[in-house]
């Protein structure tokens, strides 16, 4: 869990389903749920709708007590475990700040207690590669260069980065005429975040910037390539060649969202439906990826990129 500024305010410990009292200005002390706890080896498995696993019945009561005004929440460690670290699987857009806190902390915490909590900062890792074109007019090319526990992210993270380092080579003799930044976000599993911060520091020159293609799931010669967006949003570069003779899929809920909301076109290029639904599963294998599928989408995009 991450967040952008502190919160302060005063400890009160609840249960979750608790009727809530007045919790305006208040820090909630609250236990880790039994549904998070079971559910935490899966905590990352993509379900069937293509959402990561999340503690719903939270999510709905911490939306709740941000409703009602409260400051933020600390999720203590289990009562069976209490030597793990407090947590609870929120949602992307969960509108209450918070963060789980280990078995000492959580024993010092009394209600009543003025707490202030701060933002966690660390470097967040990516690496840029700029290629300057004709003009000072930008296509941002990304692909996920990351790990977790959950699988090594062949379909996910491995193809995609693999195109994109072969087009970088592909594109070292051409002068195209679009400035392209290549963008790996890589970290251990921390591609969301890579990403917004990379889209913090691109808002400085947003007016340059014509689209942001995120490569997916590609590489794997499956099918035809495709493109999402944000509820299959149209934009400019849609209509052009050659993304006119691509379907246009909807996009669900991603790091996209955040350039949507700033007004920059987030496109993600696949070659696999089937691959989509097997992320983070044993069926996330090397093997999905050929080489002619990388070869093709290389081809594909040196070929948008030089046309």
């Amino acid at each position: 869990m991450t967040f952008d500024q502190p919160f302060k305010g005063t400890i009160l410990h609840m249960e979750w389903g608790q009727d809530i009292p007045d919790v305006k200005e208040k820090v909630i002390v609250l236990p880790t749920t039994k549904f998070s706890y079971d559910n935490i080896e899966d905590a990352y498995t993509v379900d069937f709708a293509g959402e990561v696993l999340n503690d719903q019945e939270a999510n709905a009561y911490l939306s709740l007590l941000a409703s009602k005004g409260a400051a933020g929440y600390l999720i203590t460690p289990y009562e069976d475990d209490p030597y793990g670290m407090g947590f609870v699987f929120t949602s992307s857009y969960m509108p209450l700040d918070g963060t789980g806190v280990d078995s000492d902390t959580a024993e010092q915490l009394r209600d009543g207690q003025s707490i202030k909590v701060e933002p966690y900062r660390e470097e967040v890792p990516y690496v840029e590669f700029v290629q300057t074109g004709k003009t000072d007019q930008e296509i941002i090319i990304m692909s996920r260069l990351d790990s977790s526990w959950h699988g090594a992210h062949y379909l996910s993270a491995v193809g995609p980065s693999t195109v994109l380092y072969h087009l970088m080579q592909v594109m070292d003799e051409e002068t195209p005429d679009y400035t392209i930044r290549y963008v790996f976000l890589n970290g251990n599993g921390d591609s969301r975040v890579a990403s917004d911060d990379f889209l913090e520091r691109l808002m400085v020159q947003r007016e340059k910037v014509d689209a942001v293609v995120m490569l997916d799931i590609l590489g794997t010669g499956d099918g035809p390539l495709y493109v999402r967006t944000k509820g299959m949003k149209s934009y400019r570069i849609l209509e052009q060649s050659p993304f006119d003779q691509l379907a246009v899929r909807s996009m669900g809920s991603s790091p996209g969202d955040a350039y949507d909301e700033a007004g920059l076109p987030y496109i993600i290029l696949s070659d696999s439906l089937e691959g989509s639904w097997h992320v983070f599963t044993e069926k996330d294998t090397f093997e999905w990826l050929s080489e002619d599928g990388l070869a093709d989408a290389v081809d594909w995009l040196h070929a948008w990129l030089t046309n």
